[in-house]
């Protein structure tokens, strides 16, 4: 009997092994098939009603924007598209997992620019929840990266925003905000938004790393009382803990560029001070272009700009919005240990709109003071042709990576100290003379590159008679050496180049059939010069000593065979 025992009992448990191994198997293999089913349904496009109608408000644009084609293939492919808030029946309540391709999505509650009528509260609040329903519908949606909110007039920030995991752009174009009292009954706040205040609710989306504002009119809310869900309920003395602390919840490091154009300086000032409440870690890339002020006395907030800010883009941006009396933070801040403020700082207008047309000694002294302290501690500063008037008497021994911009020429120059005898410049293609002579005959400029031994012009690419050039640098460049090297092949030829002085020009990166020099338009009165060819370069020495010791009495005129200057050898080289 205890033979039998032995024998059947440990059948019976394997036999139960196997059952409940097999039950478990089929219990996670059932529980993955739920699981997957779940993410693979949504990927079959319903064929209802209401997919159909939400259809007919979206539009494709980029490549697939044309009328070529299926509609509804090339809403499926395209990755940017346009939603008509307006024309959309109501809610949706389906998801939108399918439109995977989708990247970048334009919302929008009308196709006009106009700001919509604030007092008519029930329009509104159908366009927010039409708004809600779609971000909702978005959240699973792993491949979006930028929405836009354009046209329309918005009540709160959507909480839904936050659960979008890829959102890294967020823009608000022609968007007035103003808070809807009626959203503060109970059970309505803490279900749609963070925050009454607009930056507040924005700074909890994580990903967020891109955030702009075109021609916005937005109120500024105190977000004391504003938080939805746990913090609504926080007792009185943790809110006043959290107004001393500045505590302010989520602090996400992740935005790197703000930009606002066509906005009040004086929202831009607010957005800084929210940005900085609380210790950051990571600065941004603020931009600011064509700024309006409703308030004369408002200026654009330095001290704010200084903490959060290392890199500044001022575009259409008149100084004057700039107050001179911040200059003593910034000083302090530049003053402190800080070896510089911004890696780049940038003021690009189309016009002349950022002179200061005023006696006033303190507004001319105060722009001046600006300019020194920006040309001191940035890394890199990029000004318009204009604004060379602004520097011209300032006087430093050091300069930052200059670039110069002119826009009705489409052309920029490039101006980087290598060394304290060193300088190097980088004209963009077929550069005008003109616009090379205005920067040469600035006295901050002028005065630098002439302290330098040196210097070495790289230009991107050029054709034609490149002799304008070579005039303005050698008539204002008093050094020992200029290197003219080409970053693009060229066909280039100079002509009626006269009274050169004692320097040594070095041509590189030009191939020799595409290089051609008249020795009969020279007009080298005193000098004989040395040519010397070597492989896709040419050098053309001047000798300091010829001149010397020969003077006049060794000079060479046209009569005497300046048009047979090259040898046969360099001859068969050139065109």
């Amino acid at each position: 009997m205890k033979i039998w025992l032995s024998r059947v009992i440990p059948g019976y448990i394997g036999l139960c092994r196997v059952i409940s191994g097999y039950i478990g198997l089929s219990f996670y293999f059932s529980l993955f098939y739920n699981v997957n089913a779940s993410y693979v349904a949504p990927l079959y496009y319903p064929h209802t009603k209401e997919v159909q109608e939400f259809l007919e408000c979206v539009y494709a644009k980029g490549a697939y924007s044309g009328d070529e084609g299926d509609r509804l293939e090339n809403i499926f492919n395209a990755s940017t598209i346009e939603i008509d808030l307006v024309s959309l029946p109501g809610e949706i309540k389906f998801s939108l997992l399918p439109f995977r391709n989708w990247q970048k999505i334009c919302i929008t509650g009308s196709k006009h620019e106009k700001t919509v009528n604030i007092l008519d509260l029930t329009t509104n609040d159908l366009i927010m929840k039409k708004l809600e329903s779609i971000l909702v519908n978005l959240e699973r949606n792993m491949n979006i990266l930028e929405i836009e909110l354009k046209n329309m007039h918005m009540s709160y920030i959507p909480l839904s925003l936050e659960n979008i995991p890829s959102l890294s752009a967020l823009k608000f174009h022609n968007i007035s905000y103003a808070w809807n009292a009626d959203l503060s009954k109970p059970g309505i706040t803490k279900t749609r938004t963070r925050s009454i205040n607009i930056f507040t609710a924005i700074r909890y989306i994580q990903p967020l790393q891109y955030l702009s504002f075109h021609s916005c009119n937005i109120a500024v809310y105190d977000d004391t009382s504003g938080y939805a869900g746990l913090n609504r309920a926080i007792s009185g003395y943790f809110g006043l803990f959290r107004v001393i602390s500045g505590y302010t919840g989520l602090q996400p490091d992740n935005l790197k560029t703000a930009k606002f154009t066509d906005t009040d300086i004086h929202f831009i000032n607010e957005f800084l001070w929210y940005y900085n409440i609380t210790e950051r870690n990571n600065k941004i890339h603020l931009i600011i272009n064509n700024p309006t002020r409703y308030n004369k006395n408002a200026f654009l907030d330095l001290e704010e700009v200084y903490t959060s800010v290392d890199e500044l883009s001022l575009y259409n941006f008149n100084m004057l919005f700039v107050n001179s009396g911040y200059l003593g933070v910034y000083q302090a801040i530049s003053g402190s240990g800080l070896n510089r403020v911004f890696k780049a700082f940038r003021l690009i207008n189309s016009d002349e709109i950022e002179e200061i047309h005023t006696d006033s000694y303190e507004e001319i002294n105060g722009t001046m003071a600006f300019w020194s302290e920006i040309l001191e501690s940035a890394n890199e500063v990029e000004i318009s042709i204009y604004s060379l008037p602004a520097i011209k008497d300032i006087m430093h021994t050091t300069m930052p990576k200059l670039i110069i911009v002119d826009l009705s020429q489409q052309t920029r120059v490039q101006i980087i100290s290598e060394s304290i005898s060193m300088v190097y410049m980088e004209l963009s293609v077929n550069l005008p003379e003109s616009t090379l002579f205005l920067i040469f005959e600035n006295n901050f400029i002028n005065g630098f590159i002439n302290r330098c031994t040196s210097i070495s012009i790289y230009i991107q690419e050029y054709y034609g008679n490149i002799s304008g050039i070579f005039k303005v640098i050698m008539g204002i460049y008093t050094g020992e050496l200029i290197t003219v090297q080409f970053m693009e092949e060229s066909f280039v030829y100079m002509e009626y180049i006269r009274d050169i002085p004692d320097i040594q020009i070095i041509l590189r990166n030009l191939q020799s059939d595409y290089f051609q020099v008249k020795s009969g338009y020279l007009g080298l009165n005193r000098v004989m010069p040395s040519l010397t060819v070597s492989e896709n370069s040419i050098k053309i020495g001047f000798s300091k000593e010829l001149d010397k010791e020969e003077g006049d009495e060794g000079a060479v005129g046209e009569e005497e065979g300046d048009d047979e200057f090259f040898t046969d050898e360099a001859e068969s080289n050139y065109v």
